[in-house]
């Protein structure tokens, strides 16, 4: 399994029983992202935006408050049935590679905590199909900050907990957008981000990886060791702050022939 591409272990279905944990406790995205993100685009509510993978539609409302219409495009039923009720969030089944969106119809395409899942030439082809020629693809993963003591004893419990997945360890590899002939002026952008959350939170945001075990002793020994970790860190309130960096990928699609 080790080196099954991420695309292959069934990453349309694989959150429907997490959907309630990733309402919860999935992490947003730094505003101060959502600005590179939109910079230099001029007016947000100008924008139509196609966020694929969209999930239960996090990074879809962050975009749709600024005023940007947002085609959240996800595979799954059960996650896109979960995304709130926007009238600038426009909820729509397909996939990656397969929108059902029209040529050149979208100036924005994003995929936040996503791109990994996706087969990435037949993706980054779809999202070619689908930008007007001065339109931006933005890849945003939220990647845990090891360098705090609270995240990394996190890391390290979900990698004991879930037989060291490989969707845990190689979220952003095989970023093929930064190969790829269809999309030039790749830059990537670093923006440092937080999550509050009590011990629910902790462990809820566990659970809300398809990767952590569901039941048996894993399970257990996971909930304990995030249990003891909790105890550690919180503050006065109860509440631990994991961090993150947030990466931020950019990148232009090429001139078209």
């Amino acid at each position: 399994m080790s080196g099954e591409p991420l695309h292959q272990m069934n990453p349309t279905r694989r959150f429907s029983g997490v959907v309630d944990d990733y309402v919860r406790f999935r992490p947003d995205y730094p505003k101060a992202g959502i600005d590179l993100v939109l910079e230099g685009m001029g007016y947000p509510g100008m924008l139509t935006v196609a966020d694929v993978g969209a999930g239960t539609g996090i990074f879809a409302r962050q975009l749709a408050q600024r005023g940007s219409l947002v085609v959240a495009v996800e595979p799954n039923e059960d996650m896109l049935s979960a995304c709130p009720p926007h009238d600038r969030i426009l909820p729509q089944v397909g996939r990656a590679e397969a929108t059902g969106l029209r040529d050149s119809s979208v100036d924005l395409v994003t995929c936040a905590q996503a791109f990994h899942w996706f087969e990435p030439e037949a993706a980054l082809r779809e999202f070619y199909r689908i930008l007007r020629g001065l339109g931006r693809l933005a890849i945003l993963w939220n990647t845990r900050d090891a360098d705090d003591p609270l995240t990394a004893g996190y890391s390290a419990a979900i990698r004991k907990a879930s037989d060291n997945h490989p969707a845990e360890s190689r979220m952003d590899e095989g970023r093929g957008f930064e190969e790829s002939a269809l999309f030039i002026n790749v830059r990537e952008h670093r923006v440092p981000h937080q999550q509050h959350v009590s011990l629910e939170g902790l462990i809820g945001r566990a659970r809300s990886a398809s990767y952590c075990p569901t039941a048996g002793p894993r399970l257990t020994t996971l909930i304990g060791e995030l249990t003891t970790l909790h105890a550690h860190h919180a503050d006065a309130q109860g509440n631990v702050c994991m961090r993150y960096v947030t990466r931020i990928f950019l990148a232009d699609p090429a001139p078209r022939s």
